[in-house]
């Protein structure tokens, strides 16, 4: 997924008045753009399926408890969902990103 797209995501996600229901939309497209994110349950390494259950329980607890902390949290989500070059697990961070 195209960084810019990630920090629109959690920004949206953080407004205090955003539904729950594109709340977890936007959940559910962070899960299908990280690594894995498209595989079922079954066949997947444990790289992958550790780095998921970290991105979902991270993105969990944050828009649980503090939903305006997750564009701090930009990197992480970058890293896991951003786009990714063939066989690489992660992504290269666009640091340029956390000024705009």
């Amino acid at each position: 997924m195209d960084q810019l797209k990630i920090k629109g995501l959690l920004v949206e996600a953080a407004r205090s008045d955003c539904p729950n229901a594109l709340r977890e939309e936007i959940e559910r497209k962070l899960f299908f753009a990280s690594p894995g994110g498209d595989d079922d349950l079954a066949g997947r390494d444990d790289l992958r399926a550790g780095m998921r259950t970290v991105l979902m329980r991270l993105w969990t607890k944050t828009s649980e408890s503090r939903p305006d902390y997750l564009p701090k949290l930009f990197p992480f989500f970058a890293l896991l969902c951003g786009d990714r070059s063939d066989g690489d697990h992660f992504a290269r961070i666009d640091w340029y990103l956390l000024d705009e």
